[in-house]
């Protein structure tokens, strides 16, 4: 992929690149393009793989067939349904599901903080779907990655999958230097960043050796509070997308 991006680089006069297709989820390689070669804007979107196709499709027709404007906007990724608290409780009620429902989201973001700190895992489901594989913030498991045991227990219990899939630590924009060598915002989990030169050791279940990371720096406004919250704590969060079908 380097490889290619630096033959693309020689004949193109242009810094920004959009990589997609399955290969586009190789949040390694994504960063040694980045690194490696002339383009230093680069852009994956969410749904990278065959269900992409919808979103050239849309784009083909909008620029060629209807010769519309192009415009350039920012690609939201929660593009999915989502659920009212009365849908959410009717599911529940009819699962004999017992629940406890907090209405403000400051004292919601609180305890969810302080769950994640005791090291229990947290099914985080708010707003509209993410588009695309990856978890995003609206739906995704939380759980304390300064438990170095952390990695291994999502796997078993959760996630019940090969030890070396990789994980995703979520941090706000304004802390990410603090923890991480980032070049470019990452939103969408498309990078593998390298840990800060002197990190702060808080987060060690994200700087276990050949464990590649796919970084999030969530634009979800309702992640953000909850990041923010657990910030006190001197921590950060690792989640995981939760499969929803």
């Amino acid at each position: 992929m380097v490889g290619l991006a630096r033959s693309l680089g020689d004949i193109v006069d242009a810094d920004a690149l959009c990589v997609t297709g399955g290969v586009a989820y190789n949040c390694v390689a994504n960063s040694q393009i980045q690194e490696r070669t002339r383009f230093k804007n680069i852009f994956i979107q969410p749904a990278a793989g065959d269900s992409g196709g919808a979103v050239g499709a849309a784009l083909y027709y909008w620029n060629t067939v209807s010769d519309s404007r192009r415009e350039l906007s920012y690609f939201d990724p929660y593009l999915g349904p989502e659920f009212t608290n009365d849908e959410i409780r009717a599911n529940l009620d009819a699962r004999s599901l017992s629940y406890e429902l907090v209405s403000d989201e400051g004292e919601l973001c609180a305890r969810t903080a302080e769950l994640i700190h005791r090291d229990f895992i947290v099914g985080w489901f708010q707003g509209r779907l993410e588009f695309g594989p990856r978890a995003l913030g609206a739906r995704s498991i939380l759980a304390n990655p300064c438990n170095r045991e952390m990695k291994d227990i999502l796997n078993a219990r959760v996630k019940f999958r090969e030890d070396f899939r990789p994980f995703a630590p979520a941090v706000l924009e304004e802390s990410a230097a603090d923890f991480f060598r980032l070049d470019a915002p990452s939103p969408l989990h498309a990078a593998d960043p390298a840990g800060a030169s002197e990190p702060p050791g808080f987060i060690p279940t994200a700087e276990i050796p050949d464990s590649p990371l796919s970084l999030g720096v969530p634009v979800c406004p309702d992640l953000r509070f909850c990041l923010a919250r657990d910030a006190v704590r001197e921590g950060g969060i690792m989640g995981r997308g939760i499969e929803v079908r």
